[in-house]
């Protein structure tokens, strides 16, 4: 993906990319606490399972469901609260085991940081 980024650019070795496979959404369900604490839901959704087919967003169809199943309004289907629930997540490590994209993006931001401090 560096060849997006000019090769003379003065933040090309400070560039991390958060790529969520196979949606965002996945991303903002796997912590469950911090879903329900960031967004208000009465309960968190609870089948997270693998699941995404061509086109469709099984995960986007959850967390759609989750908000309007506690009479939480959203223009966006969920994205808009994204920063609450950044903000109520307590264990990074813990996300990483349970998403390999999240993984990958944990430990290429930990390298970057490491650059950084050298």
């Amino acid at each position: 993906m560096d060849n997006y980024i000019k090769e003379n650019h003065p933040l090309r070795d400070k560039v991390v990319y958060a790529v969520p496979d196979p949606h965002i959404e996945r991303w903002y369900l796997i912590d469950q606490r911090a879903l329900k604490e960031g967004i208000g839901l009465d309960k968190a959704p609870s089948s997270l399972s693998y699941e995404c087919k061509k086109g469709k967003s099984h995960y986007k169809q959850i967390l759609r469901q989750a908000l309007k199943d506690s009479n939480i309004s959203s223009l966006l289907g969920g994205p808009e609260y994204a920063e609450k629930i950044v903000d109520n997540i307590e264990n990074l490590d813990s996300l990483g085991r349970q998403n390999a994209g999240f993984q990958s993006f944990l430990e290429d931001l930990r390298s970057m940081l490491r650059r950084q401090m050298k």
